[in-house]
């Protein structure tokens, strides 16, 4: 059995690793938020430094809120490659720059240390059940072994290809989700502009072709307007600029990935940065001169 250690007890980190001590009986743990780390403690895993991972584990995960701050969990001056043992494996399962993550993965190869980009969709209610999508890159022999603690933290686990891919997977992903949730915030903006109930529209719309996972996972949010982060706008804003910038690298044209970009942008201006995606309704609501509810 791996010693395992888990690093970023965020919205999405605390469960998953909570998912993990029920699978493995055991996590070292850390986090810049104290009261994190202890509800983690009291369920059975011991809070650690990075640098006492990096002598004591065989696999550390991380999800982190930007590819900066891996960096600097990895490579700053108190990071975890200076004192990784060769042979540990780094699964990074943020959410970063696809030219940031092949960074990562080549620096801690030439060490010694094996790496998997292992990014997840489905957000906090997937994370807290267990069933997260996650889309894995790096080599197979690395995959397969890190491959039961994914599922114990996934309910749909792939190996898309080398390192990297795990990442582009996340990027195609983020253009599906986001767009979608965007889509669903202008058209309820219009059903209230044209004077038709959301709850109504959701009926008589979600069993249809319009059905997807953001209009069924998100609706009640908006309903009861309830932005309390799921999705944080600033975090959604952060990874469009990632897909973005893999299309500017890849000379690939995103003009609806662009437009989601400037709304998350009006977002964040009007200081709903630490509020949930489905905010976008109120941006859609000011632009049509919309009584906000």
């Amino acid at each position: 059995m791996h010693t395992i250690g888990f690093i970023g007890l965020g919205i999405m980190g605390r469960p998953m690793a909570k998912n993990l001590i029920a699978a493995t009986g055991g996590l070292l743990v850390h986090d810049l938020n104290g009261a994190a780390v202890a509800d983690l403690v009291a369920r059975g895993a011991t809070a650690a430094s990075p640098a006492a991972m990096a002598a004591r584990c065989d696999v550390i995960f991380l999800i982190l809120p930007s590819g900066p701050v891996v960096e600097s969990v990895l490579f700053g001056a108190n990071g975890l490659a200076g004192k990784l043992k060769p042979g540990t494996i780094v699964c990074d399962m943020s959410t970063n720059e696809l030219a940031e993550t092949r960074s990562f993965a080549e620096r801690l190869t030439a060490m010694g240390v094996d790496f998997i980009d292992a990014p997840v969709s489905g957000g906090e209610p997937k994370a807290v059940s267990g069933e997260l999508a996650i889309m894995a890159g790096g080599e197979t022999r690395c995959y397969e072994a890190v491959l039961p603690y994914l599922k114990a933290m996934g309910g749909e686990v792939n190996l898309v290809g080398g390192h990297g891919s795990g990442c582009a997977a996340k990027i195609i992903n983020q253009i599906l989700v986001h767009v979608t949730m965007a889509a669903v915030c202008e058209a309820y903006a219009l059903a209230e502009k044209l004077g038709v109930d959301i709850a109504t529209v959701y009926k008589a719309v979600g069993a249809g072709s319009a059905s997807s996972a953001m209009l069924h996972n998100r609706t009640g949010k908006i309903l009861k307007r309830d932005f309390s982060p799921g999705a944080k706008v600033s975090i959604v804003h952060k990874d469009i600029k990632n897909v973005l910038a893999a299309g500017q690298d890849a000379d690939m044209p995103l003009p609806l990935t662009g437009m989601v970009f400037d709304l998350l942008k009006a977002a964040k201006a009007a200081h709903f940065q630490d509020d949930d995606v489905t905010r976008l309704l109120t941006i859609y609501e000011r632009l049509g001169g919309i009584a906000e509810q």
